[in-house]
């Protein structure tokens, strides 16, 4: 693939996700999607360090709160281009808002909790708008964590230049 086929990726979501739409849409689905009760497909038994053939999308062997994938606009992008089953980034079978909707779902079910998270991104100012922890310096915890993702980001950039505007002050009054 040339770089002018890289295949687009999820636009930032104009409109906070819905996850009833989400669980709708995967229900609808149901007969293609892989692991619908989230719990995944292992290749043996449990216990027996196989893994997994899919792996859990929530539960206590899934991905825990501090993972890319439980941000809507990782997951969303991982959603259009490989599921369900047999799509690819080539051949996507969910439009963008689909996307989006089934990632919502998909991150509003319970999880490994991931300790220390507020650590994570000690420079707030690149923390990415969609990661849906504390501290919560642009928007309320829900917007953080099912969109709109276009006003934080907007204001993400109102904060780096005035962060850029105070060293240069900085620098200059030196």
């Amino acid at each position: 693939m040339s770089c002018q086929q890289v295949p687009t990726t999820p636009a930032l979501n104009p409109y906070p996700r819905s996850v009833q739409v989400g669980e709708f849409e995967v229900a609808i689905d149901g007969g293609i999607w892989v692991a619908i009760r989230g719990q995944g497909q292992r290749v043996g038994q449990k216990g027996d360090a196989q893994g997994y053939a899919f792996p859990p999308l929530w539960g206590p062997d899934s991905f825990n709160t501090g993972a890319g994938m439980n941000r809507l606009v990782m997951a969303a992008r991982f959603v259009k281009h490989n599921m369900p089953l047999g799509a690819s980034h080539d051949a996507t079978q969910l439009s963008d808002d689909e996307a989006y909707d089934v990632s919502a779902f998909m991150v509003s079910q319970p999880r490994p909790v991931k300790a220390n998270l507020e650590a994570d991104f000690p420079a707030r100012w690149n923390k990415p708008v969609d990661a849906a922890f504390p501290p919560y310096l642009l928007g309320t915890p829900d917007q953080h964590k099912y969109g709109p993702f276009a006003p934080l980001a907007e204001k993400q950039k109102q904060m780096v230049q005035e962060l850029k505007d105070l060293a240069a002050a900085q620098r200059a009054a030196r």
